[in-house]
């Protein structure tokens, strides 16, 4: 999953209207070593990335789409609208300069939504990949 972002990230600038980076699938719920903070961690990337949010797994494995605990529950409609804004424009890696040495692995993403109305509106996406209770083994 990091692997698939960051090289999709090579080219953010190249993503929009008329051509989009694609990471590929989401692997939430075709693999059972992803725990629900990696999966919604996932799902946050690739609505960030504008990715083609396509599904590689049974639906059936989602769980009931009513029960707040199940997978289903890792789908933030906020995120897709992020995802499906209308300038389609993928999240940027944001350069902060660290001068002490300490949280290294933090990453920060942002990227300009545009609404149907014309409203703009900022999304910002902040990631530890060193953390091992996020980042996933996939």
């Amino acid at each position: 999953m990091q692997a698939n972002f960051l090289r999709n990230q090579e080219h953010w600038n190249k993503a929009g209207p008329g051509g989009w980076n694609d990471p590929d699938m989401l692997i939430i719920g075709a693999a059972p070593s992803l725990t629900p903070v990696q999966m919604k961690t996932h799902f946050a990337l690739w609505s960030l990335a504008r990715s083609p949010l396509i599904l590689s797994t049974d639906l059936a494995a989602l769980g009931n789409v009513t029960n707040s605990s199940s997978m289903a529950a890792t789908f933030n409609h906020h995120l897709i609208k992020i995802n499906q804004g209308l300038n389609g424009h993928q999240a940027e890696r944001l350069e902060i300069k660290n001068s002490t040495g300490m949280n290294d692995t933090l990453d920060f993403y942002k990227t300009v939504v545009e609404e149907e109305t014309g409203e703009l509106y900022y999304a910002v996406l902040l990631v530890n990949w060193y953390d091992k209770n996020i980042t996933a083994k996939a």
